[in-house]
């Protein structure tokens, strides 16, 4: 990668004060390791500097009389002249706001650029403190691709002064620790390595996984064995830190000038949808505009939990919250924002907008039309979960996605929902909507391993997954359980929402009380957990667009009993594991009676449908003129 750190190093006799002597040692870390650094000093006077082992280029400044600003035409011309030999420009700010102007150039040459802060205090706003961050100061991180931060307070109130802004905390002198796991070799597989630290005493390798799942399992027995050892974690320093933070932005191997960039505008951001953005972000410059904000998803009914709010993820992509009011219908969220400038969109090579349905998603086509940025529009639902086959909202819809460059779907379902619609089919490139597959299938190998040997009806272990509201379906799936044939059969309801007590009451009512838990709302993260002790997943809703959990599940080896109705069933229907059923309560028992006994399926096909595969597919779809298409297939019924 491509490196420029600037600095404004002031008087020749301060040049070894400030932020200068960390800049140089960052340059000899990303030297060690093998990147291209250029150290960017703008100096008062003519003084040389030299330092040994590091390129330098020395740039006049200016002072303006009467004012502690400084001022560099030298550092401007420099920046014009090597923009497309830049793939991050880190921005040490400083007390002398030099720095407000190189993030200015850098934005306006669409460098990406980095702001690293390294004063508590400061006239002009180079400080994080809320009421300095104004004007320029506030333009210059609002544009950056990231900012360090090198104290809890100043990431906080960085965080809560821009939102969408990505924060990375960077330590002063130390780094939090990362896992460590000592046992004996091959005593570990591989997969228990990213659960967390542990440290595991010499045993014998049958019993190591074992032994690792009860400590993993048990947070307090956890806390014991990290307390009582002698381990010492390995310190990093925070130039160490600081280069890790900064090589995290994607490398494209090609200069700012010439990567792609690209919007995402949708309303939230769901943990399934964060693999394919960062699997894009590897190959464009990728900025995600959400409608939903943190605070307002945490205060809504939505049955969902923290880890569907963007908060302070430290991700490769740029997150910006557009401000907007929101009016609710049902489970609907209609978003109504301000028009969008041309000038947001300058230098775009796409958008992607993620809805129709809200006026916001129209003002960002229009911003996008009146900018000449090409629109590619997502659409993910299908005939059986759409509410208006005709009349003005089928009309409207139909206008939207016709005044679309290009349109990606996630299957089969939605494709045929278009077309049906007269959408030319030329124009709607077929994805296959994915979760980390490949990460779900680890983690719940792992889980298996770490629980030793199962427990329960084994074959017979029913798990439901989702929202307990009426059109999930869960009551009959309830009342199914019911049938003498399926009276082997347990089952585990992950999920939270209004319907739980009345849900709780009727399998009462069955007897089916010992037979059925209630587990409440469990993370997606913490998936792999619930599947790792269950055989079946049954998807049993009257309507849904997708149904990711059964991605998942198929990821982790379970069998599948999926309604028509979902918008994954033509896409995966057949696949081995997956058996279709109707979502009445006699063809949801009919389903699970082919299911059971299931047994583990070790190498799932679902494992294809990666994340980068379907990244590919936005990606193909956004910047078609630049890499030609892939088009697949359309043919009705062809999987793509």
């Amino acid at each position: 990668m491509r490196i420029v750190q600037f600095v404004s190093a002031g008087p020749a006799e301060h040049a070894l004060d400030g932020a200068l002597p960390e800049a140089v040692a960052q340059c000899r870390e990303l030297e060690r390791r093998g990147h291209d650094v250029i150290l960017l000093v703008a100096r008062l006077g003519d003084a040389d500097l030299r330092v040994a082992g590091v390129r330098m280029v020395l740039q006049r400044v200016e002072a303006i009389p009467g004012s502690p600003v400084l001022r560099s035409p030298a550092v401007r011309a420099w920046l014009i002249a090597h923009a497309r030999e830049i793939d991050v420009l880190h921005v040490h700010a400083g007390p002398d706001l030099l720095h407000l102007e190189v993030a200015s150039t850098a934005r306006r040459l669409g460098i990406r650029y980095v702001m690293q802060a390294h004063v508590t205090e400061s006239p002009g706003g180079g400080t994080p403190s809320a009421s300095g961050l104004r004007g320029p100061a506030a333009r210059a991180i609002r544009g950056a691709a990231a900012v360090l931060a090198r104290s809890d307070d100043e990431a906080a109130t960085l965080r809560a002064r821009f939102a969408h802004v990505t924060v990375l905390r960077v330590a002063d002198g130390l780094v939090d620790a990362g896992p460590l796991v000592e046992t004996l070799e091959d005593g570990i597989p591989d997969d228990l390595r990213e659960l967390g630290p542990v440290i595991v005493p010499d045993a014998p390798p049958e019993v190591v996984p074992r032994a690792v799942g009860v400590v993993l399992a048990d947070s307090a027995l956890r806390e014991r064995v990290a307390d009582g050892t002698d381990a010492v974690l390995p310190e990093l320093s925070s130039i160490g830190a600081t280069v890790d933070a900064l090589l995290a932005l994607p490398e494209s191997g090609r200069s700012a000038a010439t990567r792609p960039s690209v919007v995402w505008v949708t309303n939230l951001a769901p943990p399934y949808r964060v693999p394919v953005w960062d699997a894009l972000a590897r190959e464009v410059d990728l900025e995600v505009w959400l409608l939903e904000t943190d605070e307002r998803l945490r205060s809504d009914d939505n049955n969902r939990g923290d880890d569907w709010t963007a908060g302070d993820r430290a991700a490769a992509y740029r997150t910006r919250f557009l401000p907007n009011r929101v009016v609710r219908r049902g489970e609907a969220r209609h978003y109504v924002t301000g028009w969008l400038p041309r000038s947001s969109l300058r230098g775009k090579d796409a958008i992607l907008i993620g809805g129709w349905d809200s006026p916001a998603y129209w003002v960002a086509s229009w911003s996008a039309k009146l900018a000449g940025v090409r629109r590619v529009g997502f659409y993910e639902s299908h005939r059986l979960s759409q509410q208006h086959h005709g009349g003005v909202v089928a009309r409207v819809r139909r206008a939207f996605f016709r005044s679309m460059d290009e349109i990606v779907v996630p299957g089969i379902a939605a494709w045929e929902g278009l077309v049906a619609e007269g959408i030319d089919p030329q124009r709607i490139r077929v994805g296959f909507n994915a979760v980390d597959v490949e990460g779900i299938h680890a983690r719940t190998r792992a889980a298996r391993l770490a629980a030793g040997r199962p427990t329960g009806p084994v074959g017979s272990r029913l798990l439901c997954v989702g929202q307990l509201i009426p059109r999930k379906n869960v009551l009959s799936l309830i009342e199914a359980l019911a049938a003498p044939e399926l009276a082997a059969c347990t089952l585990t309801v992950v999920g939270a929402g209004p319907e739980r007590e009345a849900l709780e009451g009727r399998a009462e009512e069955l007897g089916l009380g010992s037979r059925i838990t209630f587990a409440g709302y469990v993370p997606v993260a913490d998936l792999p957990e619930q599947f790792a002790r269950h055989d079946v997943l049954v998807h049993p809703a009257l309507q849904e667009v997708w149904g990711l959990t059964v991605n998942e599940a198929l990821a982790a080896g379970l069998t599948v009993v999926v309604g028509e109705h979902a918008g994954v069933t033509p896409s995966v229907r057949d696949m081995a594991g997956v058996i279709v059923s109707p979502v009445s309560v006699e063809g949801l028992r009919t389903g699970i009676a082919a299911a059971v006994p299931a047994v583990l399926i070790d190498m799932p096909e679902i494992l294809l449908r990666t994340p980068a595969e379907f990244a590919a597919t936005f990606r193909d779809a956004m910047l078609v003129d630049r890499v030609g298409s892939r088009r697949p297939e359309r043919a009705r019924g062809t999987r793509a």
